[in-house]
């Protein structure tokens, strides 16, 4: 009885929605997965093709039997009637690369817009065909190939705007340099783990790129040497926005004349490589140089150390409003990071992330002064803050005894702090006998977080 109750149900909501006409229903169906689009087509006749119009297709073999879902492709490429806005497949190539490829060249032949493929368990190589790197309609290519990825004679991506390329092994200098220089409209091109060991110079011209994002693979410190890795040069007088996350295995290397909005920089480094790394980095400042805001990690500004003799030499930050310290508790004695907020005369913001740690002489900190203290620097937060009641207070003193300009200090401890209401209750009480913490001082408490904040309002 209750069977019979469910199906009735399922007719009735049928019988409403077949109300609306089809251009509706096919805009309802695009928000479901393509599987479940599918899927209803067994409601009425009228149902039946209803799924062949709408824009989006995608196909996942996760956890699908393999003869059933290569079926199950064809059966929805093959009944396709309108043009593909967003085209994804993603499954194990194994032994269906004509398959595979005959997908891709139908998707193109619907005038797709997106295009996203996720490969994997494929041979050694594999090819995409021709008309995927000619096709005029496509706007985003999206490529995770776990393989080397052959190109065809010609690429010449027209409209195409976004480019990721992920896991991507690079056969040679030529194939990089032909896929880049075939893509004249491309504003944001993201490589992510991808394997440069074949190549040696990378050419990126991208006359309209905004924004660049590079995560480098893991390469085994043991095994390396310098010469694995390779020279990228990145022309783009366009360029905002510049991520990267890895060990500076490759070489970065920039010629661009634009101002950039937001340079975000996170690595890490082990003692093996550490001058090589500190060589590398500071050449990737000094071609960036021109930024406003920039999110650096802990390890980064330490490595610069290992290699001193570039503080001299480093460049001048003009432009650079907001700085963020990062992936780490910041060391304030570092000498790189002294070189950096001296070098760095309009600074607004100091954000340290994940806390600060002190040298033992913590008087000759920050040292000479950098300008940026007395006449810029109105804001410094510091999160994730750990220690003592002493150690809260002699940050919150020494900070506000540098800083000339300062309209903002935030100091809060993190969630894990055992803190006890009379110990800070102590800290608040301690806090406004500080010099210029009684102009105005504000006190934030709360069960997870207890933070201080002293601002000064002219």
């Amino acid at each position: 009885m209750q069977k019979v109750s469910e199906r009735q149900d399922v007719d009735d909501s049928a019988k409403s929605l077949s109300k609306f006409p089809d251009v509706v229903l096919q805009h309802i169906l695009s928000f479901l997965p393509t599987k479940d689009a599918i899927r209803t087509s067994v409601l009425s006749k009228r149902w039946e093709y209803l799924w062949t119009s709408i824009p989006n297709l995608e196909f996942n073999d996760h956890k699908a039997n393999r003869a059933t879902f290569m079926d199950f492709v064809d059966r929805g490429i093959a009944l396709r009637k309108t043009d593909i806005k967003d085209f994804s497949l993603t499954c194990d190539v194994l032994g269906d690369e004509s398959r595979i490829r005959r997908w891709v060249s139908a998707a193109v032949r619907y005038d797709v817009q997106t295009f996203c493929t996720d490969l994997s368990k494929c041979k050694e190589s594999f090819e995409l065909p021709q008309c995927l790197f000619n096709c005029a309609s496509l706007r985003e290519l999206h490529l995770s190939v776990s393989c080397t990825l052959k190109l065809p004679p010609s690429v010449c991506f027209s409209t195409l705007k976004i480019l990721s390329l992920h896991s991507i092994t690079f056969p040679d200098d030529h194939f990089t340099q032909k896929l880049f220089s075939g893509c004249p409209m491309l504003e944001d091109l993201w490589l992510h783990e991808c394997n440069w060991v074949n190549v040696k110079i990378v050419s990126i011209y991208a006359p309209r790129l905004l924004k660049l994002s590079i995560s480098e693979m893991e390469i085994d410190n043991h095994t390396w040497n310098e010469s694995n890795g390779c020279q990228i040069m990145i022309f783009g007088n366009c360029l905002k926005y510049f991520y990267y996350i890895g060990e500076l295995f490759n070489e970065y290397c920039f010629y661009n004349e634009s101002s950039l909005d937001d340079v975000w920089i996170q690595m890490y480094y082990t003692d093996q490589r550490s001058r090589v790394v500190a060589y590398r980095l500071f050449k990737l400042l000094s071609g960036l140089r021109d930024f406003k805001e920039l999110a650096i990690s802990k390890d980064a500004v330490e490595v610069l150390n290992h290699a001193a003799e570039l503080l001299a030499h480093m460049p001048l930050f003009n432009n650079l409003s907001i700085l963020f310290l990062d992936w780490g508790q910041v060391n304030l004695g570092s000498k790189a990071l002294l070189k950096i907020l001296q070098n760095s005369p309009h600074l607004n913001s100091l954000v340290l992330v994940e806390g600060i740690s002190f040298p033992s002489d913590s008087e000759r900190i920050l040292e000479p002064l950098p300008s940026c203290f007395l006449s810029h620097l109105k804001k410094i937060e510091v999160y994730e803050f750990e220690g003592t009641e002493k150690a809260y207070m002699d940050v919150a003193a020494i900070l506000l005894k540098r800083t000339a300009a300062l309209e903002k200090l935030v100091l809060s401890c993190p969630k894990s702090s055992t803190w006890t209401l009379e110990e800070k209750e102590n800290v608040r009480n301690e806090l406004l006998e500080l010099p210029r913490a009684l102009e105005v001082c504000t006190i934030q408490m709360s069960f997870f977080m207890f933070s201080i904040t002293v601002s000064k309002y002219v």
